[in-house]
């Protein structure tokens, strides 16, 4: 008789962002959650989930675009990646999802709060 490996659910992949916030760390996290931290890993990197520690992340990264830095002071560089850390991900990942979906809906001028006249 095989051994089927435990599944991890959703709501458990969506709880490891709370877990890493408490102190746990992916050991800890897999242990849990039943599975080897090794699996854990393969699998929250399939879903594009980090296993790093929120308080210990990693520092501020530059975005550029060509060769021109984007001039957001630290307080906004900070949020973004306080809001990337609860949501599993890392900073350039929300800023391309937030890029993609602008484009994807056309919402330039709702994110710009640009009214129709002004945009003519």
């Amino acid at each position: 008789m095989s051994r089927q490996a435990p599944k991890i659910t959703p709501e458990m992949y969506a709880n490891i962002p709370a877990l890493l916030a408490e102190g746990l760390d992916r050991k800890q996290i897999a242990e849990r959650f039943g599975v080897s931290w090794n699996n854990l890993q393969v699998q929250c990197c399939k879903r594009g989930i980090s296993l790093r520690n929120p308080k210990r992340s990693a520092p501020i990264r530059k975005i550029a675009l060509q060769d021109e830095r984007l001039p957001l002071g630290y307080s906004k560089l900070q949020a973004l990646q306080d809001k990337a850390v609860t949501l599993g991900i890392n900073e350039v990942q929300l800023v391309t999802r937030l890029i993609n979906l602008i484009i994807k809906d056309d919402l330039f001028k709702a994110v710009l709060d640009v009214k129709e006249e002004e945009a003519a």
